[in-house]
């Protein structure tokens, strides 16, 4: 059987069946199993333990592509509207968990400088956790963003915008000074 992309399975052999289990790596997502020249999404698949399975497909989500590009953290909820608004401007179907195979690369490169202009006009810190109980209060889990990266990610994003003479661009309505 060919595992294509990222993952690996496990089997069960029960009586005259075998149990198939697709296991997904980090940042990926299980796609289908392939034999008999068909494509099934069922997972665990059982099957007679005669049956030959052709292939197991993993896939690379668009929001876990995303995230990989950026080196700073944006939850789903943030990514949700990117991905809706540049679908609806570009007639195509984007969700969280699409496929990066599935879109064309000025698609790709449009969401990645999308996210970057996010970045680039959020909140410098984010992702913070506060405990607090009486007296005593705790932070963790912060990270900041300088404003040279902030200007560095909203340079870049501008170039790509430029490249495809991109008309839905998320322009900054704020400057960004360094301190």
């Amino acid at each position: 059987m060919d595992i294509i992309g990222g993952g690996n399975i496990t089997s069960v052999v029960s009586g005259s069946n075998t149990t198939y289990t697709a296991i997904p790596r980090e940042g990926f997502s299980f796609k289908y199993w392939s034999y008999g020249g068909e494509t099934y999404k069922d997972n665990p698949l059982t099957l007679p333990t005669s049956t030959v399975i052709d292939s197991v497909t993993f896939y690379y989500s668009i929001s876990s592509y995303l995230r990989g590009l950026v080196g700073f953290e944006i939850k789903d909820e943030n990514i949700f509207p990117i991905l809706q608004r540049r679908a609806q401007y570009s007639n195509v179907t984007i969700e969280l968990d699409t496929d990066i195979n599935d879109l064309t690369g000025p698609i790709k490169d449009l969401l990645y400088a999308d996210v970057l202009m996010w970045g680039a006009t959020g909140y410098s810190t984010y992702g913070s956790t506060t405990d607090s109980d009486g007296g005593w209060s705790h932070t963790e889990g912060t990270s900041t963003l300088n404003a040279a990266d902030k200007k560095r990610f909203e340079s870049t994003a501008k170039n790509i915008y430029d490249a495809y003479k991109d008309k839905l661009n998320i322009r900054p309505s704020v400057r960004i000074y360094p301190l």
